[in-house]
Order: structure tokens, then C-alpha cells, then sequence
């Protein structure tokens, strides 16, 4: 069965992730990713790493925002230390991530994510033949096309709920809005939203000191397609638990587990969005072809 990976927002969440069927948490590395998911230091990392073994739960540690020059020889620091002191994984983005790992003969333990980019399987493939662990596939892709690459290139990742980053950038978006406002003390909330002039929906914003990023408005859910893309091969599925109630991501887990061990995902589907009307649920774009 292919495992399931859940972003964690506080260390509480390990034994609740647990219980309700998680083999792995993702760890955000402070200021090291593209996402708004709450970030740790290495020495909390440690620490949760430590009583998530305990449990039985795999360590993923996200990295995957793209470094400057300037930040490299620190970020070198903290990534390498962290592969070398007995996480599962690391997920990244930047190549420069790859190098250092090979320096300390650790690219067995990384996770390729440059979160849309990987949408055919020669790349995928390549990377793969580096010698890391997983490559993510692109979630911007049909079922077909996922499916496609996933019998094709053994070891892939692949993001199968929550909200979807849809921009991410190194402006820092909130401190303009803040400068024209004159009042930056919402800046660094995880409570806000953003909406475009000719449309309703509003997307979740997110700033800390190093990026903003944007996220879709809606929540993607794959009951109907798990199994499927268990079968074709997808080693590792991702859910994001990022401005998401507890709750809501306990039964996703446990509606999920349900689904890959043989549920009928259509009730199991039905059932689960029907205990939370208030969330906007989506398929994202299994039945759209975005990539030509």
C-alpha cells in the first residue's frame, strides 16, 4: 500500500496523525520552503524526529524553496546536518540541495519537489538515476498523464489533498499592501486571504521573512483516483494540513486509509464532504489537461 505523508503544524499532532493512520510527518524547515505550513528549527526538528520514531512515524523534513547565494553556506549547514542526524527524508527544490547531500553521501534520503515541474517521465527518470529517493510528480496533470508516469518511473511522490500553492515568490507581496495601508500587523498571519478585482473566490496568502505564497481557494480531495494511482505505482502521497482544521484532516487520513484498503471511495467521498459543507472541495485537474 502506498504510504501517506502529513504535513505537521505543531509537535501534538504526531500521535493524532498516528492514530488516525499516517506513516509519515512533514517537518518544514524554518524559512527553507515555499509553504505556510508553521516551520521548525533544527534542534525542534530533532526533538519531534526523536518521539515521531518512537511512534512508528517516518521524519520528512521540507526544504524546497530555492536559495540565494548569499543564504547557501547557511542553509547548507542546517540541511546537512539534518540528513546526517536521522531524518527519513528531505524534500527540495534547489540542486545546489543535491550536491551537498552527495558531498556526505546522503542523496538517498531526497525528495525532488519543484512542485510543478515534473510532468513527463524522462525527467523524472533522470533524477531518479542520481540516486535519490522520490521525485514528486506535478499535481497540474490529468489522471492519465499521472498514471502514465507512474508505471513508468518506480519511486514517485505524488500531492494528493489540501490546498494547492498556486504562486510563490521572493517579494515580500504583505509589506506592500502593509506600506499602503500603514499598518503591518497582520503581516505574518496565517488567517489571511487574497482576491483578484473580476473574481469571487479568495485564495489563502502566506509571508514570512524569506517568500510569499499563494494558495488555491479550494481543497483538493482524490478519493476516486487513490487506488488507481497506488496501483500504477506512486510509492508516497502527499496531504497538506496547511489552513485546515484538525479534524477535517484526522477524517481525510482516516477516509483516505479506508479508500487504499478497498472502501468504495465514492461513499467513503460522499460521506466526507458532506460533514464539512463549509469547505470548497475540488478534483483539481485530473480531468484537465493543462500541460501540452
Amino acid at each position: 500500500m502506498s504510504s501517506l505523508a502529513v504535513s505537521l503544524n505543531k509537535k501534538e499532532q504526531l500521535l493524532l496523525w498516528k492514530e488516525a493512520g499516517a506513516d509519515e510527518v512533514i517537518l518544514t524547515l524554518r524559512n527553507a520552503a515555499f509553504s505556510a505550513s508553521c516551520d521548525f528549527s533544527v534542534e525542534e526538528i530533532r526533538e519531534i524526529r526523536q518521539e515521531a520514531h518512537a511512534l512508528g512515524l517516518k521524519v520528512s523534513v521540507n526544504a524546497n524553496r530555492l536559495f540565494s547565494e548569499e543564504e547557501k553556506e547557511s542553509y547548507k549547514k542546517q540541511i546537512t546536518d539534518l540528513l546526517s542526524d536521522n531524518i527519513d527524508a528531505l524534500i527540495f527544490s534547489d540542486l545546489a540541495v543535491l550536491l551537498w547531500a552527495k558531498e556526505i553521501r546522503k542523496e538517498s534520503c531526497l525528495i525532488y519537489d519543484p512542485l510543478t515541474l515534473m510532468t513527463n517521465a524522462r525527467d523524472i527518470e533522470f533524477y531518479l538515476s542520481q540516486g535519490i529517493a522520490s521525485v514528486s510528480i506535478s499535481s497540474l496533470l490529468t489522471k492519465e498523464e499521472i498514471v502514465e508516469i507512474a508505471q513508468k518511473c518506480p519511486h514517485t511522490s505524488l500531492r494528493v489533498f489540501g490546498h494547492q500553492p498556486v504562486s510563490m515568490s521572493r517579494r515580500k507581496l504583505l509589506n506592500e499592501y502593509a506600506a499602503a495601508v500603514e499598518d503591518a500587523s497582520f503581516i505574518s498571519s496565517r488567517q489571511l486571504d487574497i482576491r483578484e478585482e473580476s473574481r469571487e473566490y479568495k485564495m489563502p496568502i502566506y509571508q514570512n521573512e524569506k517568500m510569499t505564497v499563494v494558495y488555491s481557494d479550494y481543497v483538493q480531495e482524490s478519493f476516486a483516483y487513490l487506488r488507481e494511482f497506488a496501483d500504477a505505482g506512486v510509492m508516497r502521497m502527499e496531504m497538506d494540513s496547511v489552513f485546515l482544521d484538525e479534524d477535517c484532516v484526522l477524517d481525510a487520513i482516516r477516509a483516505y486509509k479506508a479508500v487504499l484498503a478497498g472502501s468504495d471511495a465514492e461513499k467513503v467521498k460522499d460521506g466526507y464532504r458532506e460533514r464539512y459543507p463549509g469547505i470548497s472541495f475540488m478534483e483539481g485537474y485530473y480531468g484537465w489537461k493543462t500541460v501540452k
